[in-house]
């Protein structure tokens, strides 16, 4: 159908409800281009899904470059995804192990906190990084960071990027 495809082994389907069940399972939603893989996913609405055993991402490629695995998800594109039991990989190295994730599922950008990332150097000591991303307008946005460094102590800055009619961009 336009909206998408789903591929899978095994299909229950109730046409009067639009409800059912897809057996190892892969949906490809198009308009939020939102992929969704699963030994099960259940359909219990007009957009919104159960997955259990599977994956979601917005990324495109084989493996993508980022995906999140969870032992049950549940996402309604265009709202929010829920997740127990994750595991967030880059590529198809496991980076993050989470026991419980809210995820927005949609194209869209949004105004947020971003991942922390922790790490240790001989240099820095032990580190600490936040960001919150800021939409200003459909056209520019700024990223505001705080980074505590063991042995260098605080740092702060912030990111600027536009783009202008005419494809003129900066940062």
């Amino acid at each position: 159908e336009p909206a998408g495809a789903m591929r899978g082994e095994t299909l229950h389907l109730n046409l009067l409800s639009g409800r059912g069940r897809l057996g190892n399972g892969r949906i490809f939603l198009k308009k939020r281009n939102f992929h969704l893989t699963g030994a099960e996913i259940e359909k219990l609405g007009a957009q919104s899904y159960r997955v259990t055993n599977g994956t979601f991402t917005t990324c495109n490629g084989q493996p993508p470059s980022w995906k999140f695995r969870a032992s049950r998800v549940e996402v309604t594109p265009g709202g929010y995804a829920t997740a127990r039991h994750v595991v967030f990989y880059l590529r198809d190295v496991p980076v993050l192990y989470l026991p419980y994730l809210i995820y927005p599922a949609n194209r869209e950008r949004q105004s947020g906190l971003l991942m922390p990332l922790a790490g240790y150097s001989t240099k820095r000591g032990m580190q600490l990084s936040l960001a919150y991303y800021q939409v200003i307008a459909p056209n520019m946005d700024a990223t505001f960071y705080l980074d505590y460094l063991s042995k260098l102590g605080v740092g702060k800055g912030v990111e600027y990027r536009y783009l202008l009619e005419g494809g003129a961009k900066g940062t």
